[in-house]
């Protein structure tokens, strides 16, 4: 009940997806009550936190697992690339912008796959401006349309 409450009061999806927004996006707030709108009416179906906590118990589940077998994202990734059918593209798509996982650590990541697995074809594409949900805040699919078609 206290779930439910939270999210469907009037001020948490705009204030929430503000924090998370870049700049540009968290500015326009038309667009952004219209994000928070669309979030709000999937946090209002019937068993939406149950789902949630579900999502929530299984990240905890890989996040604790890592942390006990001591391998890092990168080394999962790169364990991916080199299996039996690897992956030969991996294309990571970052808000230039983004509070919660910053560009540089998308470099990173990026960087350390490229060490780890050479023959694969890893790309990255920082978008101008955006925060945590470039998917939602600006023209992606333009953007991207040369990667995209090479697919």
């Amino acid at each position: 009940m206290l779930l439910r409450r939270l999210v469907l009061s009037t001020d948490f999806w705009p204030r929430g997806l503000g924090a998370t927004y870049g700049p540009e996006a968290r500015e326009n707030t038309a667009t952004l009550n219209a994000y928070a709108a669309r979030y709000a009416r999937a946090a209002g179906a019937a068993g939406w936190e149950r789902g949630l906590l579900t999502f929530v118990a299984a990240r905890a589940e890989q996040v604790v697992g890592a942390a006990l077998s001591g391998e890092s994202l990168e080394a999962r990734l790169a364990h991916a690339l080199a299996s039996d059918a690897p992956l030969d593209r991996v294309l990571i798509i970052n808000g230039a912008a983004d509070p919660i996982v910053p560009v540089a650590n998308a470099r990173r990541l990026a960087g350390n796959l490229r060490a780890a697995a050479p023959a694969a074809d890893i790309e990255l594409v920082a978008v101008a401006g955006a925060g945590h949900c470039p998917h939602e805040e600006g023209d992606v699919a333009g953007l991207l349309s040369g990667v995209i078609s090479t697919i």
